[in-house]
């Protein structure tokens, strides 16, 4: 695993946006920040990424510039609803849009999903999912 985000363009160039390699839990600029499995990435109006960190148990965000900050999440598993670091995700691996702007989290554990905001509001979604649909707008 490679534990960052990379990009690659039309022409077929990689790149490395943010993380370097390295397993770990740090928020920070592009070469300095660290993943721990990230799976989806999608993109907020704003331009800016969401990444599930599946194994750090939390949802970041990246900047254009490469910045990582954590949204939600701390690093502990569980499954608890709150704002920002109270929040407990078990390994967040798929990431959504609603037609709200709600972020939609499917957790890899059996558990419920979660909406999530990017205020960071969070609130348990009632339907248990036991496998990934991805929509996209």
């Amino acid at each position: 695993m490679n534990h960052a985000l990379r990009c690659v363009s039309r022409d077929g160039t990689v790149s490395t946006l943010c993380g370097n390699g390295e397993e770990g839990f740090v928020d920070g600029e592009a070469p300095d920040a660290r993943f721990y499995c990230p799976h989806s990435v999608v993109q907020a109006a704003s331009g800016e990424l969401v990444v599930a960190d599946c194994y750090n148990n939390a949802i970041r965000v990246v900047t254009p510039a490469g910045t990582v900050r954590t949204l939600c999440g701390n690093g502990q598993a569980g499954f608890s609803d709150g704002a920002g670091t109270d929040a407990r995700f078990n390994r967040p691996t798929g990431l959504a849009w609603d037609s709200d702007g709600t972020l939609l989290v499917l957790l890899l554990a059996i558990f419920p999903s979660i909406h999530l905001s990017m205020d960071p509001s969070i609130h348990q979604h009632t339907h248990t999912h036991t496998h990934t649909h991805t929509h996209t707008h």
